[in-house]
């Protein structure tokens, strides 16, 4: 895709449960949402999700399916992959991938999360 090729109004960066939630909301609101997300949720590994409303114990991975379907029927577009770098270009965000792929949007959310350390006990 050449990076002019399509301008969203918003970019996330990460697609777990926070930013696939900020892009059904975005694409609800008519607006036009790339979701990008290199896989790496920490929750993954957890048997089931708990405390978040209506998806006891499902699974993860079935709750980040749902939740880009979601974002697919509104009109988002969610992408695997990492960035690499980003930096604004002309008023908007230019994103390079890992892929060699661009997306530029006027807006850009960073959904990352935390990297849990824990400490060495015996």
């Amino acid at each position: 895709m050449d990076r002019r090729e399509q301008l969203f109004d918003v970019a996330i960066i990460g697609g777990g449960p926070a930013g696939l939630s900020a892009g059904v909301a975005l694409a609800r609101a008519l607006r036009s949402v790339v979701v990008i997300d290199a896989g790496g949720q920490r929750n993954l590994k957890a048997e089931g999700v708990h405390g978040f409303l209506t998806r006891e114990g499902m699974s993860p991975h079935a709750l980040l399916e749902a939740g880009r379907r979601e974002l697919a029927e509104f009109g988002g577009q969610a992408v695997t992959g990492y960035v690499n770098s980003g930096r604004r270009e002309g008023g908007n965000f230019l994103l390079s991938l890992e892929d060699g792929s661009f997306r530029s949007a006027r807006r850009l959310l960073i959904t990352s999360g935390i990297t849990d350390h824990l400490p060495d006990l015996p």
